[in-house]
């Protein structure tokens, strides 16, 4: 599988959507690339570094749970992250 860094690969929007357009999947911040995602169909998970922001999530990442959120004690994504991702694959 290849990794795409977004903020690397690209120089306008047109190399963004073409790069999202050939993606199997991405993992974005809460930013274009996710909600390009959702707009082209690709399936995505969505880091969130505060707090989940309801009215912006996608559909896709609200209905299969497709996000991780931090834990207000540890600062960090919620434990079951990896769980969150590998069920999008089964």
């Amino acid at each position: 599988m290849r990794v795409a860094r977004f903020n690397k690969e690209y120089k306008n929007f047109e190399e963004l959507v073409l790069l999202i357009k050939n993606a199997e999947f991405i993992i974005s911040a809460d930013s274009l690339p996710a909600h390009l995602a959702q707009y082209i169909g690709i399936p995505h998970f969505i880091c969130y570094t505060k707090k989940l922001n309801k009215e912006w999530i996608t559909p896709f990442a609200r209905e299969l749970t497709s996000y991780s959120i931090p834990d207000k004690k540890t600062k960090r994504n919620n434990a079951n992250e990896s769980e969150n991702i590998t069920h999008l694959f089964s």
